[in-house]
């Protein structure tokens, strides 16, 4: 009888953390990426990447404190000011969208056509795209648990 209690207890454990890292996933590849250039990229493009980077671990800390969110119902503005910490990971998903995804390739009416830009707006356009998907889930998840 006592496993069937503990049952849903750790199913529900692994949904979340395998949805934690759905979120986290594309939002490190970002990191990794800024990373990489912060090292062998040109001088012009370190302020970018830098935003980018900082930018990529405040969403991993404020995508993991939104989550926690949901646990404990809370009126207090501190909670309040913690729930607003959601916005983050979604105007970081926007960032990536325009930023990396969609800027690169309006250069490219002045620059002439090529592939390869192209084809890297339309992967930081689809990663920023699942930053804001996984992350628009996790809040429909927090609204949820703090309704129930």
């Amino acid at each position: 009888m006592k496993s069937t209690e503990t049952t849903p207890q750790v199913i529900t454990a692994e949904a979340d953390a395998e949805l934690m890292g759905k979120v986290v996933l594309p939002i490190l590849i970002v990191l990794i990426f800024a990373g990489y250039q912060l090292l062998i990229g040109e001088r012009e493009t370190k302020l970018e990447m830098t935003l980018l980077a900082a930018g990529s671990i405040a969403s991993m800390v404020a995508a993991a404190v939104y989550r926690s969110l949901g646990r404990k119902a809370n009126v207090s503005w501190r909670y309040a000011s913690a729930a607003f910490l959601g916005l983050i990971p979604y105007g970081f998903g926007i960032c990536v969208i325009i930023a990396l995804g969609v800027w690169p390739m309006v250069g490219l009416w002045h620059a002439g056509f090529a592939i390869w830009p192209i084809l890297a707006g339309c992967f930081w356009t689809l990663v920023g795209w699942r930053i804001v998907v996984n992350f628009w889930v996790v809040t429909e998840l927090v609204a949820a648990e703090s309704r129930a």
